[in-house]
């Protein structure tokens, strides 16, 4: 008799840890009183017993948690380093200063002016300068060297300058024939249109 009543009571104790587990019972004591008097239980068999579904404010009650993985820092921009890597393509103004320019082209007077707007001695082996229209091309000496702040004149035909390109005519004084300068990689450094 006396282990008849202690087979009801763990079997009663069992039943409501299970309907605790299942009904999420004592998770929230605003929703009312949780507590679960034995007396009052109804009396289910266990194939009556089925898991409540679960309502849209309330989550079912689950014995294993799934953890979680810390989140990845992602630097900000500021914090981010760029390695300087060559590029095949051409550089903009704004990402590097051009040292030398075209000032000015007088087609008429076979003259194209071209100026080193930066602080330093700039040499000038193996840049060149494009008639664009006739596709002809001046490359400077090997060796020249243009001053900072200096500015020179490469001429042609009968015109007298600081370097002479030909004495032959190679500015198309009757169609647009604008002038290029590149620097010694083929980078065009100055484009005069005219």
């Amino acid at each position: 008799m006396v282990l008849r009543k202690h087979q009801v009571r763990y079997g009663v104790a069992l039943f409501l840890l299970i309907v605790v587990l299942f009904t999420g019972c004592g998770k929230d004591t605003a929703q009312g009183d949780t507590s679960v008097n034995p007396q009052t239980t109804p009396n289910v068999s266990p194939t009556e017993m089925v898991a409540p579904s679960a309502t849209p404010t309330e989550a079912p009650i689950t014995a294993t948690s799934t953890p979680t993985s810390p989140p990845t820092s992602v630097p900000s921009p500021e914090a981010t380093v760029v390695p300087t890597v060559a590029s095949t393509e051409a550089p903009t103004e704004a990402s590097v200063k051009i040292p030398v320019v075209i000032t000015g082209l007088d087609k008429k007077a076979e003259c194209v002016s071209i100026k080193n707007i930066s602080d330093k001695d700039i040499d000038l082996t193996s840049w060149y300068i494009v008639s664009v229209r006739g596709e002809q091309k001046y490359k400077f000496p090997n060796g020249y060297i243009i001053k900072a702040g200096a500015e020179i004149k490469v001429v042609s035909y009968q015109a007298t300058g600081d370097l002479v390109w030909t004495t032959a005519n190679m500015w198309n004084n009757t169609k647009s024939d604008p002038a290029e300068l590149y620097n010694a990689e083929g980078i065009l450094q100055s484009r005069w249109d005219d």
